[in-house]
Protein backbone atom coordinates (compact mmCIF):
# COMPACT_ATOMS: atom_id res chain seq x y z
CA UNK A 1 0.00 0.00 0.00
CA UNK A 2 1.10 3.53 -0.74
CA UNK A 3 0.09 6.15 1.87
CA UNK A 4 -0.77 9.82 1.44
CA UNK A 5 -2.88 12.23 3.50
CA UNK A 6 -5.39 14.81 2.30
CA UNK A 7 -8.36 16.74 3.67
CA UNK A 8 -8.51 14.95 7.02
CA UNK A 9 -8.35 11.49 5.47
CA UNK A 10 -5.53 8.99 5.34
CA UNK A 11 -5.46 7.55 1.83
CA UNK A 12 -3.81 4.39 0.56
CA UNK A 13 -3.36 3.09 -2.96
CA UNK A 14 -3.77 -0.68 -3.30
CA UNK A 15 -1.58 -2.70 -5.64
CA UNK A 16 -1.83 -6.36 -6.63
CA UNK A 17 1.27 -7.80 -8.31
CA UNK A 18 2.46 -4.27 -9.09
CA UNK A 19 -0.82 -3.23 -10.72
CA UNK A 20 -3.13 -0.58 -9.24
CA UNK A 21 -6.06 -2.42 -7.64
CA UNK A 22 -7.94 0.36 -5.85
CA UNK A 23 -7.82 2.72 -2.93
CA UNK A 24 -8.66 3.04 0.74
CA UNK A 25 -9.56 6.25 2.58
CA UNK A 26 -9.61 6.28 6.39
CA UNK A 27 -11.48 9.03 8.23
CA UNK A 28 -10.39 9.22 11.91
CA UNK A 29 -12.89 10.58 14.46
CA UNK A 30 -11.68 10.42 18.06
CA UNK A 31 -11.00 6.78 18.92
CA UNK A 32 -13.12 5.60 15.98
CA UNK A 33 -12.64 5.67 12.22
CA UNK A 34 -14.55 5.01 9.01
CA UNK A 35 -13.22 3.43 5.84
CA UNK A 36 -14.02 4.16 2.21
CA UNK A 37 -12.89 1.49 -0.22
CA UNK A 38 -12.73 1.16 -3.99
CA UNK A 39 -11.61 -1.91 -5.91
CA UNK A 40 -11.15 -1.53 -9.68
CA UNK A 41 -14.00 -3.29 -11.52
CA UNK A 42 -11.81 -5.89 -13.23
CA UNK A 43 -10.55 -7.14 -9.83
CA UNK A 44 -13.86 -7.26 -7.96
CA UNK A 45 -15.16 -10.59 -6.71
CA UNK A 46 -11.72 -11.92 -5.76
CA UNK A 47 -11.91 -11.18 -2.05
CA UNK A 48 -9.67 -8.11 -2.20
CA UNK A 49 -12.28 -5.86 -0.54
CA UNK A 50 -12.63 -7.87 2.68
CA UNK A 51 -8.85 -8.36 2.80
CA UNK A 52 -8.14 -4.64 2.40
CA UNK A 53 -10.86 -3.70 4.88
CA UNK A 54 -9.59 -6.21 7.46
CA UNK A 55 -5.95 -5.16 7.02
CA UNK A 56 -6.88 -1.50 7.39
CA UNK A 57 -8.92 -2.17 10.54
CA UNK A 58 -6.11 -4.23 12.13
CA UNK A 59 -3.57 -1.49 11.34
CA UNK A 60 -5.71 1.22 12.95
CA UNK A 61 -6.62 -0.94 15.96
CA UNK A 62 -2.89 -1.54 16.52
CA UNK A 63 -2.42 2.24 16.44
CA UNK A 64 -4.90 2.66 19.32
CA UNK A 65 -8.28 3.12 17.64
CA UNK A 66 -11.07 1.05 19.21
CA UNK A 67 -13.91 1.12 16.67
CA UNK A 68 -14.40 1.09 12.92
CA UNK A 69 -17.85 2.36 11.95
CA UNK A 70 -18.92 2.35 8.32
CA UNK A 71 -22.07 3.58 6.61
CA UNK A 72 -23.41 1.45 3.76
CA UNK A 73 -26.27 2.18 1.35
CA UNK A 74 -29.07 -0.36 1.97
CA UNK A 75 -29.10 -1.33 -1.72
CA UNK A 76 -25.32 -1.91 -1.92
CA UNK A 77 -25.27 -5.70 -1.58
CA UNK A 78 -21.57 -6.10 -2.47
CA UNK A 79 -20.52 -3.63 0.25
CA UNK A 80 -22.79 -5.30 2.82
CA UNK A 81 -21.28 -8.72 2.00
CA UNK A 82 -17.75 -7.28 2.10
CA UNK A 83 -18.28 -5.82 5.57
CA UNK A 84 -19.81 -9.05 6.86
CA UNK A 85 -16.92 -11.13 5.42
CA UNK A 86 -14.48 -8.78 7.18
CA UNK A 87 -16.23 -9.41 10.52
CA UNK A 88 -18.36 -6.26 10.78
CA UNK A 89 -21.79 -6.51 12.40
CA UNK A 90 -24.87 -4.37 11.71
CA UNK A 91 -25.54 -1.87 14.49
CA UNK A 92 -28.43 0.23 13.23
CA UNK A 93 -29.25 2.93 10.73
CA UNK A 94 -28.20 6.55 10.29
CA UNK A 95 -28.27 9.43 7.86
CA UNK A 96 -25.01 9.70 5.94
CA UNK A 97 -24.52 12.41 3.34
CA UNK A 98 -28.26 13.08 3.41
CA UNK A 99 -29.24 9.48 2.71
CA UNK A 100 -30.38 6.54 4.79
CA UNK A 101 -27.49 4.20 5.56
CA UNK A 102 -26.93 0.94 7.37
CA UNK A 103 -24.28 1.19 10.08
CA UNK A 104 -21.70 -1.61 10.31
CA UNK A 105 -19.18 -1.80 13.17
CA UNK A 106 -16.04 -3.72 14.02
CA UNK A 107 -14.47 -3.38 17.45
CA UNK A 108 -10.81 -3.85 18.31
Amino acid sequence: MLFFQSAGAHRYALYLDGVYAGGVAVYPDGDAFSVGLLIVPSLRGRGLGPQALGLTARRYFAAGFSLCRDFVAPDNGPSIRMHEKAGFVPSGEAQAQGRRALVYELRA
